[in-house]
């Protein structure tokens, strides 16, 4: 023991406590296991209040994502700041950013049907490591695992905005100096952790930016009230499912790649308090109901698997009984990407006509 702070009698290898180190893992995993089987029971419970009660769920759910979402009020004038990128005879194109905090800058793309018309308006969202421009298919890789899903939307008649989320693949779009060399993941994550610590989440940061969004486009002349949605892939799936949760202007909305069961994707991103014991998946889904809601996922999707997906479909119809009329769950023959098929995006834009307030 020469050159040691202690000298001890008894030595032993650096395995030799490995079965007691082991034994403690699996007593946590088994803990783990035990609190799932509890709070699945308690999340079930508490569907029923919410279907009795969703604006005080909904409330509960905002307080659970936390600051500043907690703190959002509808305030009007928001300053822009505008970038005409192109026009021509039929439509225009925008980078527009707004400010919906003091020196708080947020924004995407808008493109915007040139006939002084109101159309239906439809917030598209990129996923993971996207862009608004990437999800647009205006970079010369085209639009990827999106499918050309912007420039569908704005072809068959609806006003698009294209929000950037803190999401972008720091490699392809570039980041801060201190920021070189880490992934995306790298960067947002700690990113979350800090806005948990202060009682909020990214979560929250970006869904109050979103409705503040909506603040601005809702008083806009080609804006057809009563016919604002919203759709994304992946990342943007889950923002397609949680901003139409808490902000009910949003008239129906289309999930793509996300809705699945959440003990099987415990991400940091998106995990919050004791969310299994109210908020999962299908609960956060009636806190849309009667509002429409279209789920698709892609039966060979690598990330977010068919199995879990149709696990958490099943639990949405133990909760909601027969009263399905309002979610459309479909599987298509894909993989993590936005459908190619365009039933449920037509679907989508039907239910926003029919919302138009005259």
């Amino acid at each position: 023991m020469k050159g040691r702070n202690m000298e001890w009698v008894y030595l032993e290898s650096n395995m030799a406590a490995s079965a007691f180190r082991g034994e403690y893992e699996a007593s946590l995993d088994q803990l783990i296991l035990q609190r799932r089987s509890q709070t699945d029971e308690a999340r079930t419970v508490y569907a029923e209040k919410l279907l009795k009660d969703p604006e005080n769920c909904r409330k509960e759910f905002e307080e659970m994502l936390g600051w500043p979402l907690t703190q959002y009020s509808p305030q009007q004038p928001i300053e822009t700041k505008n970038v005409l990128l192109y026009q021509d005879d039929s439509m225009l194109l925008l980078r527009i950013q707004l400010e919906l905090m003091k020196d708080f800058w947020f924004g995407g793309l808008l493109f915007l049907h040139k006939d002084n018309e109101k159309h239906p308006f439809l917030l598209v969202q990129h996923g993971g490591a996207g862009t608004p421009e990437l999800c647009s298919g205006l970079l010369e890789m085209g639009s990827v695992n999106y499918n050309g899903m912007t420039w569908r939307a704005f072809k068959k008649g609806a006003n698009v905005f294209a929000p950037q989320l803190f999401l972008w693949d720091t490699q392809l779009f570039g980041c801060r100096p201190q920021d070189q060399g880490k992934t995306r993941d790298e960067i947002r994550r700690p990113m979350d952790i800090s806005l948990k610590n202060l009682g909020g989440s990214i979560m929250a940061v970006e869904l109050y930016c979103l409705r503040r969004c909506l603040d601005y486009f809702e008083s806009r002349p080609y804006v057809c009230h009563g016919a604002i949605g919203m759709m994304g892939l992946s990342y943007g799936g889950q923002y397609a499912l949680f901003l139409p949760a808490v902000d009910t202007r949003v008239a129906a909305s289309l999930s793509s790649c996300f809705f699945n069961y959440r003990h099987h994707l415990e991400w940091s991103d998106f995990t919050w308090f004791n969310a299994a014991a109210r908020f999962f998946d299908a609960e956060i889904a009636l806190l849309i109901n009667p509002r429409k809601l279209f789920i698709q996922v892609g039966e060979y999707d690598p990330i977010f698997s068919v199995k879990g997906a149709v696990k958490e479909w099943e639990r949405l119809k133990s909760l909601c009984g027969e009263n399905l009329n309002w979610v459309d769950f479909r599987v298509f023959q894909g993989d993590h990407e936005f459908d190619k098929d365009d039933t449920q995006l037509n679907m989508l834009l039907e239910e926003l006509e029919k919302n138009i307030i005259r």
